[in-house]
């Protein structure tokens, strides 16, 4: 493993979407101006490592057009390498979504297409070089977005056990643009996280992958992680976040230690997109340089922080994260 080491590059693997939305909390048959962005979860983990200082890369598969073009120029505006963002002839995946505020839900209306990430193929990516100098590797289960993607991930995750990259699998974040292309317990879902050496989610998730009923409570989180483990030794280390909308809060199981954070009062919540994204960028990079503990503190810090900012990136300094777990302690 390369967590002991400060110089490893992370690659981050999934679909970027285009979103496109009218102005302010305008309806759409208000407004006769859309504004459009860039979106993706995992794409989000990549630019907040690269905010904290940390080499990366992402993966992925866009259109070979103008709209993949600006994609691929928009990922680079926050330092993530894009050199292994290929080009296909499908259309980029894009949504629309029209923001609620108070008893009025958001809605979404998404593509229905095959887009160029589901067109991914898996020949396309050279896991060697995409590896090279290499210490973590990070998937989310909402990113199995079709074959091509689930050949492509299996190619990626062979390779990072070769070569004893630390692989993280993220069951926590939810794809509120698609249906799940497999259910979390399907076969093929789970050949992809016994490759996997450390799993973000908690009794939810491991209750969907297992057909288990564990509770969500201390014990039932530490009997999910072991149920997990013991399926799959190859996934040591567990992280989970809770929030409960006044606080937030973080634990984890080693495989011998439950460990669990302060809570930290959210106060006036801004945005709520994007903080588990925090939340694991906050695990990849402390990983690096603290213990299993505090590393903990330093993700539930920066999950808590990235409420108060407003879009999909956590684009908070290790500083102000820092700042952020002195003063709730």
């Amino acid at each position: 493993m390369y967590y002991n080491s400060t110089t490893g590059k992370v690659v981050t693997f999934g679909e970027v979407f285009l979103m496109v939305a009218p102005i302010e909390l305008l309806k759409i048959q208000q407004s006769e101006t859309l504004c459009f962005t860039f979106k993706g979860p995992e794409m989000a983990v990549a630019a907040s490592l690269s905010n904290f200082g940390i080499e990366v890369a992402h993966v992925s598969s866009v259109s070979h057009d103008i709209l993949g073009e600006a994609a691929i120029a928009f990922i680079r505006r926050y330092g993530i390498d894009t050199k292994y963002v290929n080009a296909n002839n499908y259309p980029l995946g894009f949504y629309v979504v029209e923001s609620g505020i108070g008893i009025r839900p958001s809605k979404i209306a998404n593509t229905k297409f095959k887009t160029a990430f589901e067109g991914m193929n898996p020949n396309y990516i050279d896991w060697d070089k995409a590896f090279t100098k290499c210490a973590t590797f990070y998937w989310s289960l909402s990113s199995v977005a079709s074959d091509g993607v689930l050949q492509t991930l299996n190619k990626a995750l062979e390779k990072a056990n070769q070569l004893n990259i630390d692989v993280i699998v993220d069951a926590s974040l939810e794809n509120s643009i698609r249906h799940p292309y497999l259910p979390y317990n399907s076969n093929a879902i789970k050949d992809l996280v016994k490759q996997s050496t450390i799993f973000i989610g908690g009794s939810k998730e491991i209750n969907l992958m297992l057909d288990t009923k564990f509770l969500d409570d201390t014990d039932g989180f530490i009997g999910a992680c072991k149920a997990l483990n013991e399926l799959y030794p190859n996934v040591l280390k567990f992280f989970d976040k809770v929030n409960d909308g006044q606080y937030c809060y973080s634990r984890g199981w080693t495989g011998k230690q439950y460990i669990e954070t302060a809570k930290i009062a959210l106060g006036n919540v801004m945005e709520s997109q994007g903080t588990s994204e925090a939340f694991a960028a906050g695990i990849i990079y402390a990983l690096r340089y603290y213990n299993y503990e505090h590393s903990l503190n330093f993700a539930n810090a920066a999950f808590a922080i990235k409420h108060t900012i407003v879009g999909d990136f956590n684009v908070s300094t290790v500083a102000e994260v820092v700042e952020v777990l002195q003063v709730s302690k």
